[in-house]
């Protein structure tokens, strides 16, 4: 009897542990089960589509120098040609203030201009005026551009219709400001749907300006990317006659992202002949244009012993440039001043309405003369500062 309970109480005991092992089992099981974890990709924004679109039409040109110069000083860093009209700030031909940052051309002929100004929602757009004899025509904004993003920097091609400018953000742009183009239609009276001209000239930073000179086949474009705040880059480049893309047959996708980023300007030097002559037409440029500077005849107290007769004697770099910023300004005030004493005439031989219709022009514009006094001013005071601290060294 005893060993029948003895082998009974083993059957127990085997039968609790084959449960306890199936258990076992079963949550070990039950672990293995568990649901994997699931990595959402990260979806590329619609610059970076834009960006991929665009690599493969990235533009070959020759990019034959670059310098890094003030953002506010780049125009006095471009030699542009007279036939290829001026550029200028807008306070300096409006004579104004407030606007730093509004950039106007200026026609070889100047009777026609193009300027940036920001509307009642401090969005850029451009506007343009004529010149008729002695007076502008009243500004007006430029037709079929969008203006739900800031345009600045415009620049007129010599054929009078091709017009590149800088937009600021958008749909068709890589960030900040993008350089766009886009060409004026006589039959509508309107310009054409702008485009962005893409890459290398444009990029993820902002991209300001393009400018061309098409008798010395030499152009500008200006940006900032890889610079400091408050720099920019000016790359002086050959523009093509007809656009040549990079051959993706020649080239891997990692060489041509290089070039789209100008990483290195001597990655394009690709005839040395061509970037020679290049150099020496680009030369020629900035000689000349020194060389008006210093030829024009001047009248500038710099103290009580020294009067300057020439450009050429400024020894501040500085000093040079801002005497010329403020012979554009001494300019356009004698313009305006000629041009208030114009609309006084009219007001004084005017009926009525005629009277009504000139008060507030008349008004702005003795404002504006007044600012542009105090403005004068002040730059001959920073400009003889500037000459006297440097001769004094």
């Amino acid at each position: 009897m005893k060993i029948i309970k003895a082998l009974l109480l083993i059957c127990v005991c085997m039968a609790v542990t084959n449960g306890n092992a199936q258990r076992r089992r079963t949550t070990s099981k039950a672990k293995a089960k568990a649901k994997p974890v699931v990595v959402e990709e990260k979806q590329p924004s619609p610059e970076e589509l834009l960006y991929e679109n665009m690599l493969s039409s990235t533009q070959q040109i020759m990019i034959i120098d670059s310098v890094v110069v003030d953002k506010e000083q780049f125009i006095n860093h471009i030699p542009l040609p007279p036939d290829c009209g001026s550029l200028m700030l807008y306070d300096a031909f409006f004579a104004t203030s407030g606007h730093s940052d509004s950039y106007v051309w200026l026609n070889e002929f100047k009777n026609r201009v193009y300027y940036s100004i920001a509307d009642a929602n401090g969005k850029s757009e451009i506007g343009t005026m004529d010149k008729l004899g002695t007076n502008w025509t009243k500004g007006k904004r430029l037709e079929g551009l969008s203006y739900a993003n800031s345009l600045n920097y415009p620049y007129l091609m010599s054929d009078g219709i091709t017009l590149y400018f800088g937009q600021q953000g958008g749909n068709n742009s890589l960030g900040g400001y993008d350089i766009f183009v886009t060409r004026y239609d006589a039959e509508s009276g309107t310009y054409f749907r702008p485009e962005n001209i893409g890459l290398p000239f444009n990029s993820s930073a902002n991209d300001y300006m393009y400018l061309e000179d098409e008798t010395d086949n030499i152009g500008w474009f200006v940006t900032d990317r890889r610079q400091p705040e408050g720099k920019v880059c000016i790359y002086t480049f050959i523009p093509n006659k007809t656009r040549k893309n990079y051959d993706l047959s020649e080239y891997d996708e990692a060489h041509v992202k290089r070039f789209a980023a100008i990483e290195s300007i001597s990655d394009t030097w690709t005839d040395n002949t061509a970037k020679e002559e290049a150099l020496q037409r680009l030369a020629k440029l900035t000689e000349r244009r020194q060389q008006v500077n210093s030829d024009d005849q001047i009248h500038f107290v710099i103290n009580d012993n020294i009067t300057y007769r020439q450009v050429s004697q400024f020894k501040s770099p500085s000093a040079k440039k801002l005497f010329l910023t403020l012979v554009q300004t001494q300019e356009r005030f004698m313009a305006d001043s000629e041009r208030l004493e114009s609309l006084r005439d009219q007001y004084a031989e005017g009926g009525e309405l005629v009277r009504a219709r000139l008060t507030p022009t008349i008004l702005d514009l003795e404002h504006s003369l007044e600012v542009s006094a105090q403005s004068i001013k002040d730059m001959e005071k920073q400009i003889r500062n500037a000459e006297n601290m440097t001769i004094n060294q």
